[in-house]
């Protein structure tokens, strides 16, 4: 047999095994080849706005939405200071319940000091007053008008002093605001102990004596506000994780819990062909072997990816053990249904003509 024949007999054969399969309704396996974002299912972060103030964001992505957020705006003359638990922080990991971080707020603390002050005051009036023993009170409360209203006269001083500065732009709008809300405390604090002490030489008559109880629950009331405040003021993490760096000025935090979630593209061609429940795999370039996963959801929103309509799905990674970077973009590789050779080719010259 020569050369020439037996490449024909070759050829020949090729070509009837190819006819046959585009022919015969032989399934031969089939995957959509896409690419996928790998991020934490669960993410908390902490931001910082241009005004100074914080909002605190966990998102789920497995719906991909917003679980919760807060927001700790800075009220008109108030300063906020945040610090970081650098003990948590250097580990790299946190657990559920640690605390993050301590925001500061000089304005709640000014005022939770003046309640405190007011209430202390407001009980020695109602029990002087109930139990008639009033000289060493009266003389305290006279004292105290005293003092309240040096202090008041004095920061006022300072006041006019701020306001002339203001006005000649030597200092900012901020400090010129706290002088004059400090000012209106102290000048607060003297108008009630001028009532207190008159209140005292006059006499107590059952009116008074009904105000001051009204005034002590109005005050704790207040007091509890502010104390529950405080306690918001306290952050502490929603999930288990990891703590990831970052880079932006802007974003302070940024944890991450262990299970992985992948945002996957699909082409609006091919989404008639997943389904939830199907299995896809991932090759990280940090681990030897393919990660796999399911398919949790399909967003029927479409989006514009270069031109491009996709369709995002969304999927959960088998427990990952080793390390994987935070938005990694990774090959994905879906498991379709079995197709025969002439689908596949026909889908071929669709993605290629499309």
């Amino acid at each position: 047999m020569n050369v020439k024949r037996r490449n024909r007999i070759i050829i020949g054969t090729i070509a009837g095994i190819v006819v046959l399969s585009l022919v015969l309704p032989i399934r031969f396996p089939y995957s959509i080849n896409t690419s996928a974002k790998l991020l934490p299912a669960h993410v908390w972060m902490l931001h910082r706005l241009s005004d100074g103030s914080l909002t605190a964001t966990l998102t789920d992505h497995f719906p991909n939405s917003v679980q919760s957020y807060s927001a700790f705006q800075i009220e008109r003359g108030d300063v906020l200071h945040f610090s970081i638990n650098e003990n948590v922080t250097n580990s790299g990991r946190i657990c559920q319940g640690d605390t993050i971080g301590k925001i500061i707020s000089n304005q709640t603390e000014l005022e939770i000091s003046r309640l405190r002050g007011e209430l202390e005051s407001a009980q020695a009036m109602l029990s002087v007053n109930l139990s008639g023993e009033k000289e060493a009170i009266l003389q305290e409360a006279r004292d105290r008008l005293a003092l309240s209203s040096e202090k008041s006269a004095l920061q006022q001083k300072i006041l006019e002093r701020q306001k002339e500065l203001y006005e000649r732009n030597l200092i900012s709008n901020e400090t010129y605001e706290i002088a004059a809300g400090t000012a209106r405390i102290y000048e607060l604090e003297a108008t009630m102990a001028r009532a207190q002490q008159e209140a005292l030489e006059t006499g107590a008559k059952p009116e008074y004596l009904a105000f001051l109880r009204s005034e002590i629950f109005r005050i704790q009331s207040l007091l509890q506000i502010l104390e529950e405040r405080k306690k918001d003021y306290f952050l502490c993490s929603p999930i288990d994780g990891k703590i990831y760096q970052t880079f932006s000025n802007d974003t302070l935090i940024v944890i991450g819990d262990t299970l992985w979630a992948a945002l996957i593209p699909v082409p609006q061609r091919s989404i008639n062909e997943i389904q939830t429940g199907q299995f896809f795999s991932v090759k990280t370039m940090i681990h030897i072997d393919d990660q796999t996963g399911k398919i949790l959801k399909i967003n029927p929103a479409v989006q514009i990816i270069n031109g491009v309509q996709y369709f995002i799905c969304t999927g959960v990674l088998d427990p990952i053990s080793a390390e994987v970077p935070y938005n990694l973009v990774v090959n994905c590789s879906i498991e379709g249904e079995p197709k025969t050779l002439i689908h596949q080719l026909n889908d071929f010259l669709s993605s290629v003509f499309m």
